[in-house]
């Protein structure tokens, strides 16, 4: 019975600690989760990306030449190696997008896998 018990509470204590986001695992402080900004002053844009904790995230730009901004929503998923699979919905176009972002621990920044010069820095 006791061991019964003590299997319950690591369970609970587990689940507290892990969300669930489809079929796969997210943990409450994978470093991805929070703000991210970049900014490119010589073209006048910045863009923002906010991941969290439940695998949701949105990716805001703004262009200043244009005065617009245009949001895109999606979700994340941690595939190891810290790379992260990204799909994000576009609706003005209704067109889903995929890709792969790469967290550099040694530098605290964020950048998409086919464009390693747009750097995003935790905000």
């Amino acid at each position: 019975m006791i061991i019964i018990i003590l299997l319950i509470c690591i369970g609970v204590v587990a689940f507290a600690h892990y969300g669930f986001m489809g079929n796969h695992l997210v943990t409450q402080s994978d470093p991805i989760i929070g703000t991210w900004r970049s900014s490119v002053p010589t073209q006048n844009y910045m863009a923002t990306m906010n991941f969290n904790n439940n695998g949701s995230c949105t990716l805001t730009s703004y262009s200043a030449q244009s005065s617009l901004s245009q949001s895109v929503s999606g979700y994340w998923k941690n595939v190891g190696n810290y790379q992260y699979n990204l799909t994000l919905y576009n609706p003005s176009t209704n067109q889903y997008g995929n890709g792969i972002i790469i967290y550099d621990p040694h530098q605290e920044v964020i950048y998409p896998q086919n464009s390693p010069e747009s750097v995003y820095s935790r905000e």
